[in-house]
């Protein structure tokens, strides 16, 4: 294993899931406001463990990355067809499970469930992207 690419393509794509995250969380407060901080089992705002939370999408893009080596002699398609079907695979793998926890646990605001639904895939697609191009 090739130790920088995987180092780059862990933190370009935990970068490109953080913004993507951020945009369409605007996006989403234009379409279905809600106020996060009125969500039941939120921390408060100034909770110094959340913080953490900012480093959540460059666990993703490390996990995607490493998902990716691991698996990448299935991936027999070009560049573009493997970065969407790692995309799909790993919103099926992460998103999909998550939000039906969610969905069936929590009452949260439609808009919340957007924002993971919408931009989970967004986000997602567009990180393995980035791993497929700097991993080839």
């Amino acid at each position: 294993m090739n130790y920088k690419k995987f180092i780059l393509a862990a933190v370009a794509s935990g970068l490109v899931i953080l913004i993507v995250m951020t945009l369409f969380g605007f996006i989403t407060q234009i379409i279905a406001p809600y106020d996060i901080a009125s969500v039941g089992g939120m921390r408060a705002f100034n909770d110094p463990l959340l913080m953490l939370f900012f480093l959540s999408p460059f666990i993703i893009g490390f996990v995607t990355t490493y998902f990716y080596i691991a698996t990448k002699k299935s991936f027999t398609g070009n560049e573009k067809e493997n970065a969407i079907k790692l995309g799909l695979l790993m919103y099926l793998v992460y998103t999909i499970p998550s939000e039906f926890i969610i969905i069936t646990s929590m009452t949260y605001p439609l808009g919340f469930h957007l924002d993971n639904l919408i931009g989970g895939f967004i986000y997602l697609i567009l990180a393995s992207f980035i791993i497929v191009k700097i991993l080839k």
